[in-house]
């Protein structure tokens, strides 16, 4: 069985979009080692080692020579992900990680709603209405 498709991921690799992960990585939008490696995360250790070693021989520096900065940015990329993603254990303490984030963020986005009602409550007396903005 090959790698497994993550389905919901942002970028597809297969289709030739490296640019476009190392783009969002380089945003610091949210790019999983799942995506680099474009696995799910139900992925085994044998679909993790063959989505590692495909990707590792496609995106070698030394087959991209029009592209080398981008293919070694990527290969870095690669070998970074296949360390923490390798084996069940190490792929567990990852999810427990991207878990944390997610709650993290999510609290984040809460606080930030909140804040925005607050201020919202407290100036939306103050803001001009339609028809006084109007200049008829």
């Amino acid at each position: 069985m090959g790698p497994q498709c993550n389905i919901g991921a942002p970028v597809a690799l297969f289709r030739g979009s490296v640019f476009s992960l190392l783009r969002d990585f380089m945003k610091k939008k949210a790019v999983t080692y799942y995506d680099i490696l474009n696995l799910s995360p139900r992925a085994t250790d044998e679909d993790v080692r063959r989505a590692y070693r495909a990707l590792a021989l496609r995106w070698h520096p030394d087959r991209n020579p029009q592209n080398r900065d981008a293919a070694t940015r990527y290969t870095a990329m690669l070998n970074t992900a296949y360390a923490h993603l390798r084996t069940a254990p190490q792929r567990k303490a990852y999810d427990r990680h991207l878990i944390t984030l997610i709650q993290k963020r999510r609290a984040a986005q809460e606080q930030r709603v909140d804040a925005l009602t607050i201020v919202r409550e407290i100036f939306w007396p103050l803001a001009p209405r339609r028809q006084e903005m109007s200049h008829g």
